[in-house]
């Protein structure tokens, strides 16, 4: 019996010397980012941060989080993200989550996913998301986005409905394209509506260097997506800008218009080979 139990203090003894050790040798931080960046990894993803700490019962806080390369796009830096899961939903088909982002303002919101559909619940103050870079050369040097509103989305662009109220400021855009190499967007706001392959947007105003915009329209999605028609209308307010990106654009509409300051602009046509009229005249 005594050496029983002396063979269990050893063995808890060693057992608690060995955990000690372990720890000493690869501290708890190393550990956690050997984990996230093999998970990260895993994913496809490609990612740096400078701490994290787990969240009871099942989540993760990321502190200074930069994705350094994520398939289509390139991330800025997240002061902090944070995200929960159901522990429950993790025996199941449906998976639900909850996080909060902060950077300049911050944001949360509930994502459930079923299979290939999501729904989204979203409401944010207008988190910085300069440095924001696509692959396709399309980026965000500077400026801030506020998204709030419910969406329902699947792998199919065709399907889903939801509502959002998206609303930015100080945007300075680069790599449009090449007649648009950068823009300033100095506001713009919309109210997005999704029912199918139907897009609606209302209340769509937009502020530039040298031109505002008020109106909204429609997008019927089609398949591919280039092929997808447009109807837009609204009116155009021109200001006094001899300068910056838009300027030639400017001067050759003030031209059209007989150098009127106000206009009706419509578009329609598809995605890829719009229609442009001016006060009822095409455009070209």
């Amino acid at each position: 019996m005594s050496l029983k139990i002396e063979g269990k203090r050893f063995a808890a003894l060693f057992i608690v010397l060995f955990l000690l050790f372990f720890i000493i040798r690869f501290p708890l931080k190393e550990v956690k980012t050997w984990a996230i960046s093999r998970a990260a990894g895993a994913a496809q993803l490609d990612i740096s941060l400078r701490d994290s700490s787990f969240l009871f019962p099942v989540g993760i806080e990321f502190e200074q989080l930069v994705f350094a390369k994520s398939g289509f796009f390139v991330s800025p830096e997240l002061d902090s993200f944070r995200f929960k899961i159901n522990p429950l939903s993790l025996f199941g088909n449906k998976k639900e989550l909850s996080f909060h982002i902060i950077n300049g303002g911050s944001g949360s919101g509930n994502i459930v996913v079923e299979k290939t559909i999501a729904r989204a619940s979203i409401k944010s103050d207008l988190i910085d998301i300069g440095g924001f870079k696509t692959t396709k050369g399309l980026s965000i040097e500077k400026g801030t986005l506020g998204i709030s509103g419910e969406l329902t989305a699947s792998a199919d662009y065709m399907k889903g409905e939801g509502s959002l109220d998206v609303r930015g400021s100080d945007l300075f855009i680069k790599g449009i394209n090449p007649f648009i190499p950068e823009l300033p967007v100095k506001a713009f706001s919309a109210k997005i509506e999704k029912e199918a392959a139907s897009v609606r947007v209302k209340e769509l105003s937009l502020e530039v260097e040298g031109l505002a915009f008020n109106g909204g329209g429609s997008v019927n999605l089609a398949k591919p997506l280039g092929r997808s028609s447009l109807d837009f209308n609204g009116k155009i307010d021109l200001f006094n800008s001899k300068e910056g990106p838009l300027s030639g654009i400017i001067s050759m509409i003030r031209g059209m218009t007989g150098e009127k300051e106000s206009f009706t602009v419509e578009v329609s046509g598809m995605i890829n080979k719009p229609d442009f009229k001016i006060d009822g005249k095409r455009l070209f």
